[in-house]
């Protein structure tokens, strides 16, 4: 909840679980129209972050649309975390590389 209060809103781009990362990639690259249509008309959002490697292939595509001009690309593989942040010290080092990535923003 002090996540949203900051104005921050986290969404995943495919919502149902993947066995694999490979298959994970794929899922996202063919429901990118989707995606895209969501950030547009629904999220509308001041700037979009990318976070992890699967989430690549939506750079081009985000960059030539609307949102392009907030797209903070701070790696061109997405923000990487190295594993999912389940533990404080992960969550934590997550947030700081988010922080890092919009801090040219202020």
């Amino acid at each position: 909840m002090d996540f949203q209060r900051r104005g921050f809103y986290l969404a995943d781009a495919i919502e149902c679980p993947v066995a694999t990362p490979e298959e994970l990639s794929v899922r996202i690259t063919d429901a990118s129209s989707t995606v895209l249509k969501r950030i547009e008309f629904s999220y509308r959002p001041k700037h979009v972050v990318l976070i992890g490697a699967a989430v690549k292939s939506l750079i081009p595509r985000l960059q030539r649309s609307s949102v392009g001009d907030r797209l903070v690309v701070a790696d061109p593989a997405g923000i990487r975390p190295g594993v999912l942040a389940t533990s404080g010290a992960q969550i934590a080092t997550t947030g700081a590389l988010i922080a890092a990535a919009l801090a040219h923003l202020a």
